[in-house]
């Protein structure tokens, strides 16, 4: 295990929890259950929410400023590493803790770090000159219409050029007076979101001033006195809570990223983008008829799967009290799921002498973050795929030995592969490898990452290896049977 000081900066909000544990100020309950880790977030008043995120905000520091210490001959697919090992911290949780409780989520924080920033240009607009108009399909700034294909330049002839330009994980230009930020990725000068601040973040890329210019939604006049509920009178706008102040709005092929992380009387920041759908939509293969005795599952924003209902059963709580042999399809109401042998809900003995999971979960990127598309095809080196699995398993094993303080010892037996393949005309990336819990037979692995524009699905299968011939057919039927929407 590396030094608590190394353990901080890879996992800043893990760090934070664990010393309100120490204090005696949380119980230790936090550690394990994603429920309860909300419940007692939302619990919190606003000024001790805001000690906490300083307190992570702080720790957070280490993490982006080594970036760019590493090694150059990867530089064109760092972007996508970054995203991938900040995404697979979550994946791994989950897969993790389906063994004995449910995933732990951890706070997502933009970088506090900066490594570089270019000297500041002149700014053509006066501060409050700007008007930005978001409907359905459509965003204009000062009558000019901008879609998912606008580039750099097009924002710079109505804006002007910004105050200074900084490079992360994608490039931020920042518009002081203004209050706004763009961001495009290192490759591209394709604008993929516009940042707008109601309050100064304190970043060296935040705005020095905030937005004071006329910003509209459909009908409705947006400042930072916007409550939440106002939201809901937008018509053709759908909402989704991301959790911890965050909200995921979707209009038309708009997507609108409202931070209200202080207050639901108090709009912090909006961020504005293109659904890829509207341009370029993913064509999944074909859906097969559901075979007898297999149930589909619809899993909400995402798509479905299918599953023998006599081999697996749904994870007891949300859904415990469904019974598969009432259904053939099934709507879930959340893009996440743990499948596990039939008959461990009803505690039967003859289940606790087998091990089955299929855990599925959906991460989303941060606002300005963008991954590839589902079906698009991309390549890595052998050198950076072997690099990049090096991360995992480290990842992996410091999971594990917060494990070992509740009894479980789990280690990996073989590192195994990671590789990128073809499904269902989608390109995911795939970890195969072998772990053991205590002295229980040795499991298979294999982890599914979809790359999904601006979110991650992850869809991990696992069994032991002495039943591969017992589950590997059914397990390959399944992943035929997965599609996105």
């Amino acid at each position: 295990m590396g030094s608590s000081a190394d353990e901080n900066r890879k996992r800043p909000w893990d760090a934070v929890i664990r010393e309100l544990v120490a204090k005696g100020e949380v119980s230790q309950d936090v550690l394990y259950d994603s429920d309860t880790i909300i419940r007692w977030w939302r619990s919190l008043n606003p000024t001790k929410q805001e000690e906490i995120k300083s307190r992570v905000e702080e720790l957070s520091q280490g993490v982006f400023a080594e970036v760019p210490e590493k090694k150059t001959k990867t530089k064109t697919r760092r972007p996508l590493l970054l995203v991938l090992a900040f995404v697979i911290v979550l994946s791994i949780s989950l897969v993790v803790y389906a063994q004995i409780s449910t995933p732990t989520p951890e706070l997502s924080l933009e970088p506090t770090s900066i490594p570089e920033s270019s000297e500041a240009s002149p700014i053509q607009t006066a501060a409050g000159d700007l008007v930005i108009e978001v409907n359905e399909n459509a965003l204009s700034i000062n009558n000019n219409r901008f879609d998912m294909d606008s580039t750099l330049d097009d924002y710079i002839k109505v804006l002007g050029n910004p105050s200074r330009v900084t490079e992360l994980m994608n490039t931020i230009h920042t518009y002081d007076d203004d209050g706004i930020r763009l961001y495009h990725p290192p490759d591209s000068d394709r604008v993929i979101s516009v940042g707008i601040d109601f309050r100064n973040y304190g970043y060296q890329f935040s705005p020095k001033h905030t937005f004071q210019g006329v910003l509209t939604i459909g009908h409705l006049s947006v400042d930072s006195s916007l409550h939440l509920d106002s939201l809901r009178s937008i018509p053709g706008l759908t909402l989704e809570d991301l959790e911890f102040g965050v909200y995921r709005g979707t209009l038309g092929s708009i997507i609108l990223m409202f931070d209200y992380q202080q207050s639901k009387q108090r709009l912090d920041s909006l961020a504005i983008s293109f659904s890829e759908s509207s341009r370029e939509p993913t064509t999944p293969a074909e859906l097969t008829p559901i075979e007898d005795g297999w149930v589909r599952l619809i899993i909400a924003d995402v798509g479905s799967i299918d599953y023998p209902a006599d081999f697996l059963e749904l994870q007891s709580g949300e859904y415990g009290e469904m019974n598969e042999s009432l259904f053939q399809v099934y709507e879930l109401p959340s893009p996440s799921f743990i499948l596990q042998q039939t008959g461990l809900n009803e505690l039967k003995p003859l289940a606790f002498d087998e091990y089955r999971r299929v855990v599925f979960k959906t991460d989303y990127l941060n606002p300005g973050e963008e991954v590839f598309r589902a079906n698009e095809k991309y390549t890595m080196s052998q050198e950076e795929l072997i690099e990049f699995r090096d991360e995992l398993i480290d990842q992996l094993q410091r999971e594990y030995a917060r494990l070992q303080i509740t009894g479980f010892e789990n280690k990996i037996i073989d590192p195994g592969s990671l590789e990128i393949m073809e499904v269902n005309g989608m390109f995911p990336m795939v970890h195969t490898y072998k772990r053991q819990l205590n002295d229980n037979p040795v499991v298979l692995v294999k982890a599914y990452m979809f790359f999904d524009y601006d979110r991650i699905h992850t869809l991990v299968f696992s069994y032991r290896v002495a039943d591969d011939e017992e589950c590997r057919d059914i397990y390959d039927k399944m992943l035929d049977s997965f599609r996105l929407q």
